[in-house]
């Protein structure tokens, strides 16, 4: 910042001339904070301070757009958890003995399981497998297909391994 910029400065903040403003910054090596604490304290002259409202109106944040703000945020969140569990609601998780369906479960149900009781859903899978049961997603999205060639191939692995330990 120049010396002339400096004086101008110092002048919005303070109200006094520009004589005065300068005479100031020369006083204290050109030095802000000390030329304002000077014109404070030892010159008399400076009796207004002008506050960050009327330093830059403008910036001043209103409280009804940060309420709205903030209102709007947990309506964005509220409507993406929402069509996330709607969208779970329709992606189901089949189960079936042989060719005949056992029981279906809805992937939400299914993750707020393994969520909350992580045990029960794995312990249920990993005992359906070695009974003979079979899981797949009634979705054709990528990941359901992947994931229903991981099934498929789990229960084939879980095949191969009783076959393993019948054979000892």
């Amino acid at each position: 910042m120049t010396r002339l910029e400096m004086v101008e400065k110092l002048r919005e903040k303070t109200g006094v001339t520009y004589d005065v403003a300068r005479e100031a910054l020369e006083k204290c090596d050109w030095d802000m904070l000390e030329a304002l604490i000077s014109l404070q304290k030892n010159d008399g002259t400076y009796t207004t301070v002008k506050t960050a409202e009327e330093e830059a109106p403008k910036t001043r944040i209103n409280h009804k757009t940060t309420v709205s703000g903030i209102g709007d945020k947990i309506r964005t969140a509220v409507k993406w958890i929402a069509s996330l569990l709607s969208k779970g609601e329709q992606v189901r998780i089949e189960v079936s003995h042989g060719d005949e369906p056992f029981a279906s479960f809805s992937a939400t149900t299914t993750i707020l399981l393994l969520l909350l009781f992580w045990y029960v859903p794995v312990g249920m899978f990993l005992l359906g497998l070695f009974t003979g049961h079979k899981f797949r997603l009634t979705s054709s999205s990528p990941a359901g297909i992947v994931l229903n060639n991981l099934s498929n191939k789990a229960s084939e692995k879980a095949e191969e391994i009783k076959v393993q330990l019948h054979e000892e």
